[in-house]
C-alpha cells in the first residue's frame, strides 16, 4: 500500500516536473507579444486596487469600452498581479523579492498554474475513466502541445480560459452528487466568463445534459459573478447580457489579417478547421482521426448522453468562432484542446492494448522521440509550430498569418551588436511597443529619416500597399530575421 501511494505521488511529481520545465525555462527567450504588455499594466493595477480595497478602480474597468472587443479576465490578471507585487522588480513595496523583470514574474503565475492544470487533468481523466495510461498519454501530450506550451509562457488569458472551462464540465458532467456539481460547475463557470465571455457556450451543453441541475446552475452562476465582476452597478442581469451583445457585435467588424494566401477582412469559414489540422501534432490528430471508427472504445468509456454533450460543445465552440468575422488564430479555440487530448489518449490507448510488448516498447520511445523533438526544436517560440500536413511553418507562411507581432526581439540586439554606436531606430510592425523592455534604443516610425529600420514580416504581409512596404521592396536587408524557416523581420539602412 504504501509504495503504491509513493509511485503514485512520483507519477503526479513527473507529470508537474514535465509541465513546469518547459514552461519556466529561459522565460526571456520567448519574444514578448504586445497584448502581455497591456494585461501588465492591468494586472498591476487590478491587484494594487484589490489589495487596497480600491474598488472604484473597476468601474472603470476595460471591458467597459464601448468600441474594442475586450475580455475581462479578472482571475488571470490578478494572479499575475500577485505574482508581479510580491516577485518583481523595482515595485512600490517593501514586500517584493526583487527577483525578475515584471513581464516575467506575470509568466511564473501563467507557467505555474497551467503546469497544476496538467496534475489536475490527469487526476480528473483518471477518475472518470479508470485508467492510468489514458490519464498518463493525455496530460503528457497536452503538457507538450506547442501550442498550449507557447500560451503558458505568455501572459494571455486563453490557457486559463481552457482551464475554468475543463473544470466547470468535468464538474457538471461527472460530479454525482448534485449540490457540489451545481456549486463546482457554477463558480468555474463564472471564473471562464470573467476571463472571456464565449464561456458562456457551455451553459447550452449543460442544459441539454441535465435541465433540472441546469434550472439550479444558472441562479447560483449568477449569484458567484454577482460577487465576483469587481465593480458592477445597477441590475445585475442586464450589465451580463450588455456585454455579451457589445462583444458579439464589435466581433462581427472586420479585422484584417492573411489567410489562404491573401489580406482578407472575412477569412473563410473553414480558417479554425485548416487551423485545428495543421497546429495541432500529428499524433493526436491521427488519433482523433481514428476514433470515429471505433465505437466499442467510446461507448465503453462514455455514456452516448456524455459522449454527446461533449462533442456537443467542442462543434459549438468551433461554429461560433467560425461564423465569426473576426478570425485571429489557433488559441481563441484553444479552449477545446484538453477533450482533443482526453479523446486522443483513448483512442491511443485502445490501439496499443492490441500490440504486441516489443511494439508498446518501440511505440513508447517514438512517444518520447517525438514530443522531445517538438520541444526542443520550436523553442522558444512554440507558437511558430505547424505540422507537416502545412509542410512546416515555412511553407505555412504562404498561406496564414505566421508571426504575428515577433522579429523585434532578434533584430534590436543584431543592430546593438553590429552597430554598437546606435542611437534610434524605425520599427514598422505591432511589436514596437516591446523594445523599450530590449533595449534602451529610441525607437520611432519615421522610416524615411532614421538610418537603421526594421520592418515586421507581419506588416509587409498584412500592408502590402504601404508607402514603406513598396519602397523596400526594391531594397536589400543587411540582416534577415529567421526562426525555423520563418522570416519574422527584414533590417535595412538608408544611405
Amino acid at each position: 500500500m504504501k509504495k503504491g501511494r509513493l509511485l503514485y505521488s512520483l507519477l503526479i511529481i513527473f507529470l508537474f516536473v514535465v509541465s513546469l520545465v518547459p514552461r519556466i525555462y529561459k522565460l526571456q527567450s520567448t519574444e514578448i507579444y504586445p497584448d502581455e504588455i497591456t494585461w501588465l499594466v492591468r494586472s498591476r493595477e487590478s491587484f494594487l486596487a484589490l489589495k487596497t480595497g480600491n474598488l472604484n478602480y473597476f468601474k472603470n474597468g476595460w471591458w467597459k469600452r464601448p468600441n474594442d472587443t475586450e475580455a475581462i479576465n479578472l482571475p488571470t490578471a490578478i494572479i499575475s498581479g500577485a505574482s508581479v507585487f510580491f516577485l518583481a522588480k523595482d515595485q512600490p513595496t517593501h514586500y517584493s523579492l526583487n527577483i525578475f523583470p515584471d513581464y516575467i514574474a506575470a509568466r511564473i503565475a501563467i507557467a505555474a498554474i497551467n503546469s497544476l492544470f496538467i496534475v489536475v487533468f490527469f487526476l480528473i481523466v483518471k477518475k472518470i475513466i479508470n485508467s492510468y495510461p489514458i490519464a498518463v498519454l493525455g496530460a503528457l501530450m497536452l503538457s507538450l502541445d506547442p501550442t498550449y506550451l507557447a500560451l503558458s509562457r505568455w501572459f494571455l488569458p486563453d490557457s486559463f480560459l481552457a482551464i475554468w472551462i475543463f473544470l466547470s464540465m468535468s464538474s457538471y458532467f461527472f460530479i454525482k452528487k448534485n449540490l457540489p456539481s451545481v456549486i463546482l460547475s457554477s463558480l468555474f463557470l463564472t471564473l471562464a466568463f470573467l476571463t472571456k465571455p464565449t464561456a458562456i457556450l457551455v451553459l447550452i451543453p449543460f442544459l441539454l445534459f441535465s435541465p433540472l441541475k441546469f434550472v439550479f446552475t444558472l441562479p447560483t452562476f449568477a449569484v458567484f459573478t454577482q460577487f465576483l465582476w469587481l465593480g458592477q452597478e445597477g441590475y445585475f442581469g442586464w450589465k451580463i447580457i450588455e456585454y455579451l451583445l457589445r462583444q458579439f457585435r464589435l466581433a462581427q467588424e472586420p479585422f484584417t489579417t492573411f489567410f489562404n494566401g491573401k489580406v482578407t477582412t472575412n477569412p473563410p469559414f473553414y480558417y479554425y478547421i485548416y487551423q485545428l489540422i495543421t497546429r495541432l501534432p500529428l499524433l493526436p490528430l491521427a488519433a482523433l482521426a481514428i476514433l470515429p471508427f471505433n465505437l466499442k472504445i467510446k461507448q465503453k468509456i462514455l455514456s452516448k448522453k456524455l459522449l454527446i454533450n461533449i462533442v456537443l460543445f467542442l462543434l459549438i465552440y468551433v461554429l461560433a468562432f467560425s461564423l465569426s468575422t473576426k478570425k485571429l488564430g489557433i488559441r481563441y479555440i484553444f479552449v477545446i484542446f484538453p477533450w482533443i487530448y482526453f479523446f486522443a489518449g483513448i483512442s491511443i490507448v485502445a490501439i496499443v492494448k492490441k500490440s504486441k510488448l516489443i511494439y508498446k516498447i518501440l511505440l513508447s520511445f517514438v512517444f518520447i522521440a517525438y514530443y522531445a523533438g517538438l520541444t526542443i526544436y520550436f523553442f522558444p517560440n512554440y507558437y511558430l509550430y505547424y505540422n507537416l500536413l502545412a509542410n512546416g511553418p515555412f511553407k505555412a507562411q504562404k498561406y496564414d498569418l505566421v508571426g504575428l507581432c515577433m522579429g523585434a526581439k532578434d533584430s534590436i540586439h543584431f543592430l546593438e551588436r553590429r552597430y554598437p554606436e546606435i542611437k534610434s531606430v524605425a520599427y514598422l510592425g505591432c511589436n514596437k511597443t516591446v523594445i523599450p523592455y530590449y533595449s534602451s534604443i529610441k525607437v520611432s516610425t519615421d522610416w524615411k529619416n532614421e538610418k537603421y529600420v526594421i520592418v515586421e514580416e507581419s506588416f509587409r504581409t498584412l500592408t502590402p500597399d504601404n508607402e514603406a512596404v513598396g519602397y523596400y521592396k526594391t531594397k536589400s536587408p543587411i540582416w534577415i530575421n529567421c526562426s525555423k524557416g520563418i522570416i519574422l523581420s527584414r533590417i535595412y539602412i538608408n544611405k
